[in-house]
């Protein structure tokens, strides 16, 4: 994906013309509530889809005989098959994305609250500092950074009480071989906690997948096969009706590709659970 948003920046006349226009317009579109996000994109689509098949047969109704009808509603049915699979790929591929930031966000709790409980093992002064600073580390991850998500950024005051904790482990001095195994396993999970982080900011970060733009394009090029035949009050109402369709399913694979933003984002409801836990301190 990375590729291909540099070949199309390196194709414009300026140097982030995409990201200021692209991009912004489905962050806007997202920020709407989610019933006029979709009719928006139901609308466009369906204006779209009516206008390239006006143009298109505008150009190329008169040069074909009743002949060639038969054979260009066969090249319709499979221009129809290809962006149907094209969207299934879509959607397949960003659910798959949502339900493994779900399954992330789970381990980066039980890799917390493994921490939190093998701190116990130590005496130390570190270990209790460690130990609240875990607590204001959940807190501030759900009250602080998951908004900051939206908008493609993280916490610095997350990161700094990530910072103290690993500083506070590091400092610890096992005195026997338990809890030599215990300390190697906290600096392990305080790893992992990292790199779940910094998996949450590549996952804002991330576009549509690219089966998106094969789609728009293959319902642009379907639409314009429609050119065969002269503009009629049904077949227009009929391309309205299936290009509408088609872009409330574009619009649902969008949202659900930013999955900090919009109707679909991802709550952290397990983070909010584990830091009640932490703060009443259950065993």
């Amino acid at each position: 994906m990375e590729w291909i948003l540099r070949l199309v920046d390196a194709s414009l006349p300026f140097k982030g013309a995409r990201s200021c226009n692209a991009t912004q317009m489905v962050e806007s579109l997202l920020s709407l509530p989610q019933l006029v996000a979709a009719f928006i994109a139901m609308i466009v689509a369906a204006v779209a889809g009516v206008a390239v098949y006006i143009v298109s047969s505008k150009l190329i109704s008169k040069r074909f005989n009743n002949d060639l009808i038969d054979p260009m509603a066969n090249l319709f049915r499979l221009a129809a098959l290809f962006v149907g699979l094209m969207l299934s790929f879509a959607f397949a591929d960003v659910l798959s994305e949502k339900r493994e930031i779900d399954r992330a966000i789970a381990r980066e709790a039980v890799a917390i609250w493994d921490t939190y409980l093998n701190l116990q093992f130590f005496d130390a002064e570190e270990a209790l500092e460690a130990r609240t600073k875990l607590i204001e580390y959940v807190e501030s991850v759900v009250a602080d950074e998951w908004p900051r998500l939206e908008s493609d950024q993280l916490s610095p005051r997350t990161g700094d009480l990530r910072g103290e904790i690993t500083k506070h482990v590091l400092n610890l001095q096992p005195d026997t071989p338990a809890q030599e195994i215990v300390w190697s396993g906290i600096l392990s999970d305080i790893d992992e906690i990292s790199n779940h982080r910094m998996a949450r900011l590549e996952s804002a970060l991330a576009g549509p997948p690219v089966f998106v733009y094969i789609v728009m394009i293959g319902l642009l090029v379907s639409m314009a096969c429609f050119g065969v035949y002269r503009p009629q009050g049904t077949l227009i109402v009929t391309i309205s009706l299936v290009s509408a369709f088609i872009g409330s399913r574009v619009y649902l694979v969008i949202a659900l590709s930013d999955p900090y933003q919009g109707a679909f984002r991802v709550e952290p409801v397990v983070l909010e659970n584990l830091l009640e836990r932490l703060q009443n301190d259950e065993p």
